[in-house]
């Protein structure tokens, strides 16, 4: 990979350069490089709205981030050259190995900080050969910020400068990077995430605003269908109204308006407050308003209608009762949301888009959701919720083992998980293999030991073993295959597809684990079973609505009654 290359040379080369001019210079530099960051996205978004945008829009972004980086970093750096004259003298030894590690953090810091800003450049979906997220062909994007890198630099630099924009960098008037522009770095990477070359990443201030919000409850959903449709979440509606801005609005190179979902991001707080909203939820659908019609495509197509006063586009977004929309993300804009739509007249014309919307077999979403922080439900140091374990039997089989618990099947450190959407100590969202820690390189502060479940709502978890899945008497032909569904039915009928798997690689001291809230796990085939060893573990989670009991797993064609199980 050529960026590896060229990451690994600047890097190298900044950890050379530093070692030779010692501990002294290059820690005064490292203060430089993190003033000069925060200070680039301090005043990145008010030179972009108040000037770039209207000169330059294509590259406002890119440019607003990376030219006030670069010119505070060189103005500082005069400015310590002038000031401090003498420098500190240190061992030699002291001297590489200090300057050294300044230097690495140097390197690493500035690539990062770089990589963030030629991804907000109409540069196309990848830099040079780097494109950690890619569109699949069904649509869903693959892949998390800084995969495919020898070091993610871009991942660990925009957290980085967020989490000093919550504590020693936070603003005066609380409008935090965290908190005002969640996930920095893979926003920097969705918006570019589309397929049509005619399609812009940027619009002008002011062309884009939401008119209508409606939120429709589960059971309101269940009741305008007439039937269930096996989601307890919430459906929230945003009306989105576009007008041409000053001879142009969004950039498109025809005059048409042409916005990918992935450009599209609806901003919450977990917890309902206003505390912690660094979580962003793609959109399920999306409709363009057009004469008498309406009809909604799926997440993987792109919105498209002709630029004009007024043109309306509608995105649905699934959200759970506990959370609280904050604002709409659309090509960088950051929109304000107006209060739930309260007006029964005018819900009586948003349910059109309900029927419009599950008027369709399923709905796939585009994109793994990205966290910050949230509100925990079963935390890492809590027990399981209610040991209501069963076991499911079958003609004397072997049975799995069922739990109500969040916990994964062994202890893993913060340090070894790099691949995961972590919502404080919990993993949230994403896939990769981590390695085993042993007992001493884990603490309270580092351990992780469950997967992360909304407060309203609690998880079920089956163990299944290879020899068991194989021993389901009839079924062993199914699982081979991979066919058949995967799912719990609850007491109302409501069926909860799993939403992700533990594998314990017990003789490689590995662990992989994979979480996708929204498509789940819907089919055998999607499970690791042909892959496992005798030994392995493989754990597969379920979330259901609190107050909800299960009543029956499904695996392939084996139904199983669960006894002893409920919500807690």
């Amino acid at each position: 990979m050529i960026v590896n290359v060229l990451l690994f040379c600047f890097i190298g080369l900044a950890v050379i350069l530093w070692g030779h001019y010692g501990l002294f210079s290059a820690f005064q530099h490292l203060v430089i490089t993190i003033a000069s960051g925060a200070l680039a996205f301090a005043l990145w978004e008010p030179l972009v709205m108040g000037f770039l945008i209207h000169r330059m829009p294509g590259y406002a972004w890119g440019v607003g981030l990376l030219a006030p980086f670069v010119l505070a970093t060189l103005g500082m750096r005069a400015l310590q050259d002038t000031v401090v004259r003498v420098n500190m003298r240190f061992e030699n030894l002291v001297n590489i190995v200090g300057g050294g590690l300044c230097g690495l953090l140097i390197g690493i810091l500035t690539a990062g900080l770089v990589i963030i800003g030629i991804g907000m450049l109409p540069i196309g979906p990848g830099i040079i050969d780097y494109q950690p997220i890619k569109v699949r062909h069904n649509g869903q994007l693959e892949g998390n910020v800084g995969s495919g890198l020898l070091l993610p630099v871009d991942r660990w630099t925009g957290g980085f400068f967020s989490n000093l924009s919550r504590g020693t960098f936070s603003p005066w008037g609380g409008e935090a990077l965290a908190s005002h522009r969640p996930s920095v770095a893979k926003q920097a990477i969705l918006v570019r995430q589309h397929p049509d070359p005619l399609a812009s990443t940027v619009a002008q201030p002011g062309s884009v605003k939401v008119n209508v919000m409606t939120g429709f409850t589960a059971a309101q959903v269940d009741e305008l269908t007439g039937r269930a449709n096996g989601d307890p979440r919430n459906i929230l509606l945003l009306s989105t109204v576009w007008n041409v801005v000053e001879n142009d609005a969004t950039f498109d190179r025809d005059g048409g308006l042409r916005v990918a979902p992935s450009q599209v991001r609806l901003q919450i707080s977990p917890d309902g407050t206003d505390r912690d909203i660094g979580m962003l939820h793609a959109p399920i659908g999306v409709c363009v308003q057009g004469g008498e019609s309406t009809r909604f495509t799926d997440d993987r197509a792109v919105a498209y209608t002709k630029l004009q006063s007024n043109a309306q586009i509608v995105w649905a977004f699934r959200v759970n009762p506990s959370e609280k929309p904050i604002r709409l993300f659309v090509r960088h804009l950051r929109i304000t949301l107006p209060g739930l739509n309260e007006d029964a007249a005018s819900r009586k014309v948003q349910e059109k888009y309900i029927h419009a919307l599950l008027g369709r077999e399923e709905l796939v979403d585009l994109a793994n959701t990205s966290t910050v922080a949230g509100n925990q439900g079963q935390g890492p140091d809590d027990p399981d919720l209610g040991e209501g374990a069963g076991a499911i039997r079958s003609g004397g089989a072997e049975g799995m083992a069922v739990s109500v618990s969040n916990q994964l099947p062994r202890e893993l450190s913060m340090h070894h998980v790099h691949e995961h959407e972590m919502q404080g100590q919990e993993i949230y969202d994403g896939k990769g293999t981590v390695k085993l820690p042993l007992p001493t390189q884990t603490s309270r502060n580092t351990r992780i030991r469950a997967i992360y479940v909304a407060e309203d709502e609690y998880m079920v978890r089956v163990q299944l073993s290879r020899e068991r899945a194989f021993s389901l008497p009839g079924q062993a032909h199914q699982f081979a295959a991979g066919a058949g569904a995967v799912y719990i039915q609850d007491i109302n009928g409501h069926q909860h597809h799993a939403k992700g798997y533990a594998w314990l690689k017990v003789d490689e001291k590995f662990m992989e684990v994979f979480v996708d809230r929204i498509g789940g796990i819907r089919a055998v085939s999607n499970l690791p079973l042909r892959d496992m060893r005798p030994k392995d573990e493989l754990h597969v989670y379920f979330i259901l609505p609190r107050g909800s009991d299960p009543r029956k797993v499904v695996f392939s064609q084996s139904e199983q009654d669960i006894t002893g199980i409920h919500s807690p």
